[in-house]
């Protein structure tokens, strides 16, 4: 959801950047009209970065601090994207107060004015396209860091895994030691039984042989 309310902020961010870049060159009277249109997107803007803010609250902690910093982010530029709108709507609507270009003219301000708005609405067409290029890097750089983070993931459940399975060896041969220490023991215990029956058995051969002789 995160990632849908920031492709709908980038799309708004780049929208406003050209309308902002067309208001002072605009016919004075759409200006008014394209104003009102630069606002609402801008409000909307707003209301998306407030949803983003509220998506990182149900975020993973380990996350929290870089979701954050992008928000700042994309708070700064719309706030410079606020001074930029403030300063050109105050141009346009004050040369809206001129009827015509022969009012530009009797002031010696027409052609200036022009060539430096045209200068400015490239620079924002410019921001804009910078902004959308950094947008696409930073989803790029984060598409890759949550690779790396499930490889990593991965690699360590592969671990765990491997760690208890060895673990698990541990166990099995500590049995297995017990037990073929105990069948020695037995086994052991076994050869002493037969080898003292073996003695009794000798003797008891020997003093019968002996008492048949002396008889």
């Amino acid at each position: 959801l995160l990632e849908d309310y920031e492709q709908q902020y980038a799309a708004l961010i780049a929208k406003i950047t050209a309308q902002i870049s067309h208001l002072n060159i605009a016919p004075k009277s759409s200006r008014h009209e394209l104003i009102q249109g630069i606002t609402g997107n801008y409000e909307e803007a707003k209301e998306l970065l407030e949803q983003m803010s509220l998506e990182i609250r149900e975020a993973p902690p380990d996350q929290r601090s870089g979701l954050t910093n992008r928000v700042n982010c994309y708070e700064v530029e719309l706030k410079r994207l606020q001074q930029e709108f403030t300063r050109s709507k105050n141009t346009a609507l004050g040369a809206s107060n001129f009827e015509s270009d022969e009012d530009f003219d009797d002031i010696g301000f027409h052609d200036d004015s022009k060539r430096r708005l045209l200068d400015n609405s490239e620079r924002l067409e410019r921001t804009g396209k910078h902004l959308e290029e950094g947008y696409r890097v930073v989803l790029e750089t984060e598409n890759l860091g949550n690779n790396i983070l499930q490889d990593l993931s991965g690699q360590r459940e592969t671990i765990q895994r491997s760690r208890s399975r060895a673990q698990q060896m541990d166990v099995e041969l500590g049995k297995s030691s017990r037990i073929l220490n105990f069948m020695m023991m037995r086994s052991l215990k076994e050869k002493i039984v037969l080898a003292g029956i073996g003695a009794v058995f000798i003797i008891a051969v020997s003093f019968s042989i002996y008492y048949s002789v002396k008889k």
